[in-house]
């Protein structure tokens, strides 16, 4: 088992993958197994393999599925907090709310530091990735919540750009809260003497990314059209090919006729990029005017690989873009307009030179900027801040599991763990010694005490299941309290200190019982044999000698019917009174307490508990019995 501290990275997401997020997080990974022990938790494919050793990290892939968008979100986050449950972790750093929602619920329960990535919002690219969900405002509203859910409760919130930061900012996100770094590159592959200048014939241009809507490949193809009737160009469009958005782009491209010009290519491994870009002298970034560009804005990773090759850049003209692209690699065209932006093709097929000073201004940015090896010291940075606050803690404490009488563990957790000592409940007390029952006593031995299990413990009135986990309850105190603990009113024991009280003498005489009925069945099944509660000689109920009893608390039908117990009446009536007669006239025989209640009490549906005992003590213990 390593030291290290453990990390989970969390990404719904295809690791190795594309995406501008999944080639993030490659490069970050390539420095994080010497710090910590990474967990890397990312979609399934059927090109995956579910467990890979990765850039160091113990790769582990979901298979979601191939359900709806929906199904596949929650076979994800059961995924997440499975995992939750199987390790520990000082860290957990995600990208999307699908597995982020999953994390910061259970954080507080966990104790991890957390991290959210939010370099894209769901909510905004939903509709886009899958139109499907477009008309589903309520899925949408959904993904929302679960995003801004994620804001509020992570440590830090790391993105890509000012725009995207504003925009979280306008969230509710806390400032001291964000963090911007940009999307890292490795600039060790782009040697530029290997990738040679971009001055190319004819003109080459490059789109890194996926077809989805708000990336703008009408307005490209359009203005490729138009720039290819006065010069020689091509257009190379690698990225992955989207069932929705692919056969609207070939459409175009035969009604254009330029399909000699455009090549669709698929998607390449995150190190091949370099050479795919060294056949390219121009890289495109062709944006729409959207919510989701010009609000949201983005990372612009592709931006960061254009810009390492040293290749000149066309880009819309947005925020986002004027933020992350140096003015001085770059050339600028209002978005959606295809007209415009074949003009800035037609300048740099002519302008050579100019072609290759932009780049070159690109690759001096990207060394500066973009490299990888300084976005990754930043993003240790972060981790490290994270650890500080969260202190440390001893391996030993690491792995004892927490007090289950803890405040938000949650159930299920401590259902999982092994019951800790600590958690034992404490042993019932002895009962007190039985004092010796005088030869001929009219008295019943009291039935002997069952072996084996205690009755399951009765929680607001519910007994729990034989099996369950009592730990989950908290059946016993913490400590003994001063008070005596009182049942009916009257004390279950008496204080081993309290000074012996003095027989009452103003209490008044119970009235005359009425002439007892005909002991029946009934009536000898609602009397109990009598047991001692004390070690002191009791007190006979009647008195001694000529001081008058105590008055004798009973059960009034408001009490009973609180309790849930069954009024007698008639026959059931008389035989109670039958009842209380005879164990007044048995006090001579040194019974202290009467327990009376119901032997048989049919149970309604609702499965009402059994009646609380009615205790009726001595007034006093220091005298012997008459």
């Amino acid at each position: 088992m390593s030291d290290l501290p453990r990390l989970l990275l969390c990404s719904f997401d295809v690791i190795p993958g594309p995406s501008g997020s999944s080639r993030r997080l490659t490069e970050y990974l390539k420095a994080l197994p010497d710090r910590f022990s990474v967990v890397v938790l990312s979609a399934k494919t059927p090109d995956h393999s579910h467990i890979e050793k990765y850039q160091g990290a113990r790769l582990l892939r979901v298979p979601v599925g191939s359900g709806d968008l929906a199904s596949r979100i929650q076979s994800f986050e059961r995924a997440v907090r499975r995992q939750l449950e199987s390790e520990d972790y000082a860290l957990a750093h995600f990208t999307d709310p699908f597995g982020g929602y999953a994390l910061c619920e259970l954080k507080a329960d966990y104790g991890y530091r957390l991290i959210y990535e939010a370099q894209t919002f769901p909510s905004q690219e939903l509709r886009y990735t899958h139109p499907q969900t477009d008309g589903d405002r309520r899925f949408l509203s959904k993904i929302r919540r679960q995003e801004l859910f994620c804001l509020m409760n992570a440590d830090l919130v790391v993105t890509g750009s000012q725009t995207t930061r504003a925009f979280i900012q306008g969230l509710g996100a806390a400032e001291d809260q964000l963090r911007t770094i940009r999307a890292p590159v490795d600039l060790k592959p782009y040697d530029p003497e290997v990738l040679g200048a971009p001055d190319g014939s004819p003109l080459r241009m490059m789109y890194l990314g996926s077809h989805v809507g708000w990336q703008g490949l009408p307005t490209l193809l359009r203005a490729t059209a138009l720039a290819a009737q006065q010069v020689d160009v091509r257009l190379t469009l690698v990225g992955a090919h989207h069932p929705d958005w692919k056969p609207h782009l070939e459409d175009l491209v035969n009604d254009l006729g330029i399909k000699e010009k455009v090549d669709f290519q698929p998607p390449v491994a995150h190190d091949d990029l370099v050479k795919v870009l060294a056949l390219a002298d121009v890289g495109v970034l062709p944006l729409d005017d959207s919510e989701r560009n010009r609000l949201q804005g983005g990372p612009l990773a592709k931006v960061s690989e254009y810009l390492a090759a040293g290749r000149p850049v066309i880009a819309a003209d947005l925020p986002v873009t004027r933020e992350l692209i140096p003015k001085d690699a770059a050339i600028f065209f209002p978005p959606g307009d295809a007209r415009a932006l074949s003009e800035r093709i037609l300048d740099l097929a002519r302008d050579v030179p100019r072609r290759v000073a932009l780049g070159k201004a690109g690759r001096a940015f990207a060394e500066k900027v973009l490299d990888a090896g300084l976005i990754r010291g930043q993003l240790l940075d972060l981790y490290d801040s994270l650890l500080e606050k969260r202190g440390h803690v001893p391996v030993e404490a690491a792995s004892e599991p927490p007090d289950v009488t803890m405040t938000g563990t949650p159930t299920n957790r401590l259902a999982s763990l092994g019951m800790p000592e600590a958690s034992q409940p404490a042993p019932a007390p002895k009962p007190p010694a039985k004092p010796a029952v005088q030869a001929g006593s009219d008295e019943a031995d009291p039935p002997p005490a069952k072996d084996g299990a205690e009755d399951a413990p009765v929680v607001m009135g519910m007994a729990l299941d034989d099996g369950m986990d009592t730990r989950l309850v908290k059946t016993e105190p913490d400590m003994r309290p001063d008070e005596v603990p009182m049942v009916m009113g009257l004390p279950l024991r008496e204080s081993a200190n309290a000074a012996p009280a003095p027989a009452s003498r103003e209490a008044t005489p119970p009235p005359e019982p009425e002439a007892a009925p005909q002991k029946t069945d009934d009536t000898a099944k609602t009397t109990l044999p009598s047991s001692p509660v004390t070690d002191h000689e009791p007190e006979p109920l009647g008195g001694r000698g000529s001081e008058p009893a105590p008055p004798t608390e009973m059960v009034t039908s408001p009490l009973v019917k609180a309790l849930g117990l069954k009024e007698l009446s008639g026959d059931g009536a008389a035989g109670a009174s039958d009842s209380e007669a005879r164990a007044a006239e048995d006090g001579s025989s040194g019974a202290t307490a009467v327990v009376r209640r119901p032997v048989e009490v049919e149970e309604d549906d609702t499965s009402t508990p059994a009646p609380t005992p009615v205790v009726r003590r001595p007034a006093s213990e220091d005298e012997a019995p008459a």
